[in-house]
C-alpha cells in the first residue's frame, strides 16, 4: 500500500512540478497530496484493524517505560506499525535561545510574539496538550480531538509556555498560537498546513516497533521486532515510505521545516544472551522464540534511527545534557544515554544536530498549574523548534513579509552549531553539533542589513542553480572568525526500495540532486566535510560529498585580507531542471591586501604605506620600494 502511495505522489510531483523551483509553495499539489494521504491512511488503518483481529495484534500496549504504543497501520511488509512518544531555562541556555530574549546579550528582544507568526508553528503529538494549562491557555489551536496527555502538554510548553513558572518558560514564550493535531493522520495534515503557510512543526514521536521492545502488558517480556530470520532491524537507517512522504511534502512546501526527534532506543538493548524472548513469525504473529542467541543487534550503537527522522529535508534532533552556564568547549556537550545515533543506510548524517533533552522541566497535564521534568529526544526537538521560530521572527523583522526558506533555516542552524564530540567536524552521534541560535541570529545581522554586500561580515543567499550552471562569489577573509561556508537544499523525493531481498542496509544513495561547494585560494582548494557510513566511528574527513543535501566547509587556516573564491556546481543532470539552495558564509567582508615579496633590487613589494596622511600604492595596489629607501 505504502509503495503504491509513493508512486502516486511521485506522479503528482512529476506532472505538476516540472517548472517548480522551490521558491513558492505548490499549494495545488499539496492539497491533492493531503487528500490522497488521508484516503490512504484511512484504508491502511482499516486494514490494520482487520489484520489485528485475525492475527491477535494488540490495538495498543504499554512498554516497560510506561509509554503507550498505538496501532496505526500496516507496513509494506505486512507487519503492524505502532506509534509512540519519544520519551526550561537550562534548555534555553543550552541553545542560546535565552540570549535572544529581552535582556539577553544579543539585544534583539525576541519572544516569538510577532503577529506575523500567527499559524506559523505546529505540533503533532500522540496525545494532545492540556488546553486549560496556565502556561498555554488561549494559545492552542487544537484542530482535532486527541486524548490529552502529559507528553503533549510538556512538549507544547517547551515551545511556547508563557513562563508563569520561570523555570518552565518556553523557547518562543510569546508565540501568538500553536496549531495542534494528534499524530494519527499527520502526513495529510502536514500537507494541508504547509500549503497554508506553516513554517515549523514539532514531531516528538515515531514508529515505536523497531529493534527491541519490552512489553509490560505481556508480563514485561522482551520482544524483537526485526523481520523473521533477520538479526538486525530493517527499519533502522532505511529510507521508507514514511521518509519519502516527508520529503515529498517538504519539496513542495519550500518554507516548511518539520523537526523530528531522533528517538531513544540506545538504552533498550534486549535480554541477555540465553534469556527468553519473543519475535514475529512469518505470519506476523508475536511468538516465543526460545532463548536469545548471540548475533542479534542490541540497538546500543550506530544505525538506530528509523522512518520519519530518516527523511532528507526535515531536521532530526538528538538529545544531550543541558549546559546551565552555556557552552564554552566541545567537552561541555555530553551525550545522553538514550539518544539515537545514525547514520542512515546510505550514509547521510543523522541526527542533524543536538539540543537539551535531559531533565527538562515544562508544563504537565496533571492539573492546570502542574509541571514535570522529563528526558528524551522528545524534549530536545521542541527545544530546537521553539528556538528556530525566534530566528524566523528576527529575519521577518528585518525583511517584513518575508521568511527564510526551510533549507536556509536548516542550513543556518547547521552552519552555526557549537562543536561537539571528540573529533572536529560532524559525526553520527551529535550530527553537526549543538544548536546555537544566538550565533544563527548574528549571521542574519551580518548579512541582511548590509544586503549581502562585499563588506558584509556574513552572507545569507537564497539562489537557484540551473542545469550546467556554476555560481561563484569572491570574498575577503577578515580573520576575526574562521572562514566557513555551507550550502543546503530541499532535495526531491528519492525512490523507496521495497524488495525484501535487497533492502536490508541498502547503501544506494538517496540524494537526487547532488550539489557541490568548494573554496579556493590561489592553488589551494578546501572541500566540505564527509563521513563514512560503512565505518561510522571514523572521524570526519574533507572531500567530495556525494551523500548529504547539506555541505559545510570550515577553513582552519584563514588568512586575514586574503581573497577566496566560493564555487557552487552540481553533478550530472538536475532533476526537474533546477535546484533552489541556500549559501551561508561567515568570516568575510575584510579589506584585501597584497602579499609582500622580494624584488630584483633586493627590497620588497609593500602593500601600502601611510606617511603624513598620504597613502602610496602602485597600479596593482602595491608600492615598490628598493633597498635603503628613506621613508
Amino acid at each position: 500500500m505504502m509503495r503504491k502511495l509513493i508512486l502516486l505522489l511521485g506522479g503528482i510531483i512529476l506532472t505538476c512540478s516540472l517548472s517548480f523551483s522551490q521558491t513558492n509553495s505548490n499549494e495545488k499539489v499539496l492539497k491533492l497530496v493531503s487528500q490522497k494521504l488521508k484516503l490512504e491512511y484511512e484504508l491502511n488503518y482499516a486494514k490494520a484493524l482487520s489484520m489485528a483481529k485475525s492475527k491477535n495484534w494488540s490495538l495498543s500496549f504499554k512498554s516497560s517505560e510506561g509509554v503507550i504504543n498505538y496501532l496505526v497501520g500496516v507496513s509494506e511488509f505486512g507487519f503492524p506499525l505502532y506509534i509512540s512518544s519519544n520519551n526550561n531555562t537550562i534548555a534555553a541556555a543550552t541553545t542560546r535561545a535565552n540570549q535572544l530574549w529581552p535582556g539577553g546579550t544579543s539585544g534583539l528582544n525576541l519572544s516569538g510574539s510577532s503577529v506575523s507568526l500567527t499559524n506559523k508553528l505546529g505540533i503533532w503529538e500522540v496525545g494532545g496538550p492540556l488546553l486549560a494549562h496556565v502556561e498555554l491557555s488561549g494559545r492552542i489551536n487544537q484542530k482535532d480531538v486527541p486524548t490529552v496527555d502529559d507528553h503533549g502538554t510538556h512538549v507544547s510548553g517547551t515551545m511556547i509556555a508563557t513562563g508563569i513558572n520561570p523555570i518552565a518558560k518556553g523557547m518562543a514564550y510569546g508565540a501568538p498560537n500553536l496549531i495542534s493535531y494528534s499524530a494519527s493522520n499527520a502526513e495529510s495534515e502536514m500537507a494541508t498546513e504547509s500549503a497554508a503557510g506553516m513554517l515549523l512543526s514539532n514531531h516528538s514521536y515515531g514508529i515505536s516497533t523497531m529493534g527491541w521492545k519490552r512489553n509490560a502488558d505481556e508480563g514485561n517480556r522482551w520482544e524483537f521486532w526485526g523481520r523473521p530470520g533477520e538479526n538486525e532491524e530493517i527499519d533502522f537507517g532505511y529510507y521508507s515510505s514514511l521518509s519519502a512522504i516527508v520529503d515529498s511534502i517538504t519539496y513542495n512546501a519550500p518554507f516548511y521545516l518539520p523537526v523530528w526527534s531522533a528517538g531513544n532506543p540506545r538504552s533498550t538493548n534486549g535480554p541477555a544472551i540465553g534469556e527468553a524472548y519473543f519475535r514475529q513469525n512469518a505470519q506476523g504473529v508475536m511468538v516465543s522464540a526460545g532463548n536469545r542467541p548471540p548475533g542479534i543487534n542490541s540497538n546500543d550503537s550506530y544505525d538506530i534511527i528509523g522512518h520519519y527522522p530518516i527523511a532528507k529535508n526535515n531536521l532530526t534532533v538528538g538529545a544531550v545534557n543541558g549546559i546551565a552556564a552555556g557552552y564554552i568547549k566541545p567537552q561541555d556537550v555530553v551525550m545522553s544515554s538514550f539518544s539515537a545515533w545514525g547514520p542512515t543506510d546510505d550514509g547521510r548524517i543523522k541526527p542533524d544536530l543536538v539540543a537539551d533533552g535531559v531533565g527538562v522541566t515544562s508544563s504537565s497535564s496533571f492539573s492546570n498549574t502542574s509541571y514535570t521534568t522529563l528526558s528524551g529526544t522528545s524534549m530536545s526537538a521542541p527545544n530546537t523548534t521553539g528556538s528556530l521560530l525566534l530566528v524566523q521572527e528576527y529575519y521577518n523583522k528585518l525583511k517584513p513579509g518575508n521568511f527564510l526558506r526551510s533549507a536556509t533555516l536548516k542550513g543556518l542552524a547547521i552552519h552555526t552549531t557549537d562543536e561537539a564530540g571528540t573529533t572536529t567536524g560532524p559525526d553520527y552521534q551529535f550530527g553537526w553539533g549543538l544548536l546555537n541560535v544566538e550565533r544563527a541570529a548574528s549571521v542574519i545581522t551580518g548579512a541582511i542589513p548590509s544586503n549581502n554586500s562585499t563588506t558584509s561580515t556574513d552572507l545569507l543567499l537564497e539562489n537557484i542553480l540551473t542545469n550546467g550552471q556554476t555560481f561563484t562569489r569572491t570574498v575577503v577573509a577578515t580573520g576575526k572568525v574562521p572562514l566557513k561556508a555551507t550550502i543546503c537544499w530541499t532535495d526531491p523525493v528519492a525512490s523507496v526500495n521495497n524488495n525484501a531481498a535487497t533492502n536490508l542496509n541498502d547503501r544506494t544513495k538517496k540524494l537526487v540532486n547532488d550539489l557541490d561547494i568548494k573554496i579556493t585560494r590561489a592553488t589551494q582548494t578546501f572541500f566540505p566535510w564527509t563521513l563514512d557510513g560503512l565505518n561510522p566511528a571514523l572521524a570526519a574527513a574533507r572531500g567530495n560529498n556525494i551523500t548529504d543535501n547539506v555541505e559545510r566547509i570550515d577553513v582552519d587556516s584563514t588568512i586575514p585580507g586574503q581573497t577566496y573564491t566560493i564555487t557552487v556546481t552540481h553533478k550530472g543532470t538536475l532533476a526537474r531542471g533546477s535546484q533552489a539552495y541556500a549559501l551561508i558564509v561567515s568570516g568575510v567582508g575584510g579589506a584585501a591586501y597584497c602579499s609582500s615579496k622580494s624584488n630584483p633590487g633586493g627590497g620588497a613589494f609593500i602593500d601600502s604605506i601611510a606617511f603624513s596622511g598620504i597613502n602610496f600604492k602602485n597600479s596593482a595596489g602595491c608600492k615598490t620600494y628598493t633597498n635603503n629607501t628613506n621613508l
